[in-house]
């Protein structure tokens, strides 16, 4: 006689989330036993797939009842059923989904459940969520570093640019295997090796990421197939095209400063993009229309708003099912943002943005941007008085406390300063000034750094962005590491006059609508203290112009009160005049 309903016992938690708690009382539930079939078809319609095949010479289903079931911790207990008046063990509580199968052995205790040949790029049932067990966690000591993805049980893939600055002392650097949730310990306790080797590839090059991939070497095997959050995954013998992938890891999950680094892994599914459509998408961006895809290092996938690898995703693996069997695709790189509609895609978003230091490129003076190979343009008070210092100008820069970006950062000496002739330090008419670099900058070498287009059109009714490390708050803010941006409406002159008339600057305040435009004027979002001759830019035609720089304002992010920008559509002449002298 076959059971139909069975036993499960155990402590284990009485929730799957957060919030559940372990058990002091041995708890007991009844449950269904459910055919091998059925259950692989409704597995089948959970995340696992339609492809998902349940190896019935392994495992045994029971349950599928709304609030019955094991659960997290539970680990090997046993399920039992009634027979003939006497209790069997059928299974043990294996993934949370399924558990194993003991009623194939027959032969005792040496014969059962023989180790099958193992096979790279399965995706096995989820232990507490880990549905990627090749994807590791590079980390020196207890700091995130990145991801990567086991392919032997010697090897990690990844990418150069995270681990090159290891390479001569690779000890320091060692993974995590099994991981799933950082903040915690789960049901199988992640494993960590040392790595005793760094092969970073010969042509690897840090200024544009071209063959940016590397291999890990473990200073011991891989203990593969202990347990079923450990995997690796298979390597392609050819593109793959014309599918949805997968990416996994624990980067931000926004690109803004309000993104934070993630303690669960976070998953997400992509498509892959053709070079051809890449590459005209990627040309939309401030890459600008001469950007070429280096397709022999890169492929690309996702521009779905909302889902896409994000900052600290770097080595994550993408990879695609194909024939049953888990393939990586690519190596998270570098993109344009986080998520953004047609945009495939870490950081970069302002490669224009530059930062004014002082000579010795550590005080920090102000911004502007790149407006050609040569010339930075930025707010004449914020370099008025310093025009015999050789000031520096770093371009790509994005964490300004960090000396380890994914792409480096470039500095510039200044060699001449340009103010414009009626700058008024009284009232900042006119307050716009360009820096001369002393050597041209390789436009187009580094995915971080372009320059920003100008045009002679004023830009009404639209929102507009405006980026910088300036203070977050008017009073008792702190300057920024990191660079910050902000959506501010551009604001007419009209209304912007008037809003300024109900300020401290009274009902006779006139705006000088030649040097100045507005924007602004929302609670909480604003330029600040320190982010004077940061760039004002906006979108037209998907290309990225200079319509201000920041100037002066009332306060920061006040209600009705627009921040004052130059108006540097109406010092285009002047601008191109200094860009052509020779000096």
């Amino acid at each position: 006689m076959s059971p139909t309903r069975c036993l499960v016992a155990g402590w284990g938690k009485n929730e799957f989330s957060s919030s559940g708690k372990y058990e002091m009382i041995l708890k007991e539930i009844d449950l269904p036993l459910v055919d091998s079939n059925v259950c692989e078809r409704q597995l089948r319609a959970t995340r696992l797939g339609r492809r998902f095949r349940l190896n019935k010479s392994s495992f045994v289903c029971a349950g599928g009842e709304q609030g019955k079931d094991s659960c997290t911790g539970d680990g090997g207990s046993p399920l039992v059923c009634l027979v003939n008046e006497n209790w069997y063990l059928a299974g043990l509580v294996a993934w949370g989904i399924v558990v194993t199968s003991q009623t194939s052995c027959e032969n005792g205790l040496e014969s059962c459940c023989p180790p099958e040949g193992y096979n790279c790029g399965m995706k096995y049932p989820p232990i507490d969520g880990s549905n990627e067990p090749a994807t590791v966690i590079l980390a020196p000591g207890d700091t995130y570093q990145g991801s990567g993805v086991i392919i032997d049980h010697l090897h990690i893939l990844t990418i150069a640019h995270r681990v090159s600055s290891f390479v001569s002392n690779p000890t320091q650097l060692n993974v995590r295997l099994g991981e799933w949730d950082a903040s915690s310990n789960g049901v199988l306790e992640p494993q960590e090796y040392n790595i005793n080797r760094i092969f970073i590839h010969p042509q690897y090059q840090t200024s544009n990421l071209v063959n940016d991939i590397a291999i890990l070497r473990t200073s011991e095997a891989i203990n593969l197939g202990s347990i079923p959050t450990i995997a690796t995954v298979c390597l392609p013998s050819t593109s793959v095209t014309n599918i949805r992938c997968m990416v996994s890891g624990w980067g931000r999950n926004d690109f803004s400063s309000t993104g934070t680094y993630q303690a669960i892994k976070k998953e997400v599914d992509l498509p892959l993009l053709n070079p051809s459509t890449c590459q005209n998408q990627l040309r939309a961006t401030r890459l600008g229309a001469n950007y070429n895809l280096d397709s022999n290092s890169f492929v690309c996938a996702g521009g779905e708003r909302g889902k896409d690898a994000c900052t600290g995703d770097g080595g994550s693996p993408l990879s695609c099912l194909i024939a049953g069997n888990w393939y990586v695709i690519g190596l998270v790189s570098w993109g344009i943002g986080c998520g953004r509609q047609n945009v495939p895609g870490l950081y970069g978003s302002y490669p224009w943005q530059a930062v004014i230091l002082d000579p010795k490129g550590e005080v920090y003076i102000g911004s502007g941007a790149l407006i050609n190979n040569r010339n930075v343009i930025t707010a004449a008070h914020k370099i008025n008085s310093l025009q015999n210092k050789r000031l520096k100008v770093r371009l790509g820069e994005w964490d300004a406390s960090s000396p380890s970006e994914p792409i480096p950062s470039q500095e510039f000496t200044v060699i001449k300063i340009f103010i414009h002739p009626q700058f008024s330090e009284l009232t900042l008419q006119n307050d716009i000034a360009i820096l001369r670099l002393s050597k041209q900058v390789e436009i187009g070498s580094s995915p971080v750094i372009g320059t920003i287009c100008l045009t002679l059109n004023p830009v009404t009714n639209m929102r507009c962005f405006v980026a910088g490390w300036g203070k977050n708050d008017f009073e008792s803010g702190s300057y920024q590491a990191i660079m910050k941006e902000v959506d501010v409406p551009i604001i007419d002159p009209y209304t912007c006059q008037v809003q300024l008339r109900e300020t401290r600057l009274g009902q006779k305040f006139v705006l000088d609508t030649k040097s100045f435009v507005c924007a602004g004027g929302e609670f909480g979002k604003d330029a600040c203290t320190g982010d004077g001759g940061s760039p004002l830019v906006c979108n037209l035609n998907n290309r990225w112009y200079l319509v201000g720089l920041v100037a002066w304002g009332i306060g920061c992010g006040q209600y009705n009160v627009p921040g004052v920008y130059v108006n540097v559509p109406n010092f285009i002449s002047w601008i191109e005049k200094i860009m052509k002298l020779k000096t």
